[in-house]
């Protein structure tokens, strides 16, 4: 909940799902609705790379991160395969989130707002 925050003090609107299967049903049902995917490495039922995988078969322009709470060297390897680059792992600091926004932001030519919270020093994590 605490990424939902941090995505919204951005200028994000976010929109969780618990079940992998819903957010890629929501995805197709909206096609267009989406401006980014960030998936958890480790989801019920399928891991976040599968759901990236998904994801870039329906719309193969459409930028995705993942996060990981533990993230080993076949984890990264399995992200970098994926073309994901770089996987986050928990706890995230909101310049670190910040970061990785920009860097799939700007696939798109788009930049995220910065957060006031950065310039003030303020730091949070996920």
């Amino acid at each position: 909940m605490l990424a939902k925050f941090m995505l919204e003090c951005m200028g994000h609107k976010v929109t969780l799902f618990a079940n992998p299967e819903e957010a890629l049903d929501a995805l197709a049902c909206s096609p267009g609705g989406w401006d980014m995917v960030i998936a958890d490495f480790r989801l019920e039922g399928m891991s976040g790379l599968a759901v990236v995988k998904a994801v870039h078969e329906m719309y193969p322009d459409l930028p995705c991160g993942v996060v990981a709470a533990n993230c080993g060297r076949e984890t990264e390897k399995a992200a970098q395969a994926a073309g994901l680059h770089p996987i986050l792992v928990k706890p995230i600091a909101l310049e670190e989130f910040y970061t990785l926004l920009e860097r799939v932001a700007s696939q798109v030519g788009a930049r995220p707002e910065r957060p006031a919270a950065l310039d003030a020093g303020l730091s949070a994590r996920a």
